[in-house]
């Protein structure tokens, strides 16, 4: 099984956060924006020339970096 991360999913592409691989002020940063694992995340829109994502976890929508969208791991939805 290979690891995909947020950054690697597509416009209307659901997946479920398995967790954060990243320094602990970032991934606290994460969690506090709504980022945990088991939420279902969904790419809203994508940012030309590697900007940023927009993401709806729950009910929040969210605009994350790239570079932090790609510490995130995420599964496909069963």
């Amino acid at each position: 099984m290979f690891t995909q991360y947020l950054s690697s999913l597509g416009v209307g592409e659901r997946a479920v956060i398995r967790g954060i691989a990243a320094e602990e002020t970032v991934r606290q940063r994460m969690y506090a924006m709504g980022l945990r694992a088991g939420r279902e995340a969904l790419v809203m829109r994508r940012g030309r020339l590697g900007g940023p994502l927009q993401v709806r976890v729950g009910s929040i929508t969210l605009v994350v970096r790239r570079r932090d969208a790609a510490r995130v791991e995420v599964a496909n939805r069963a």
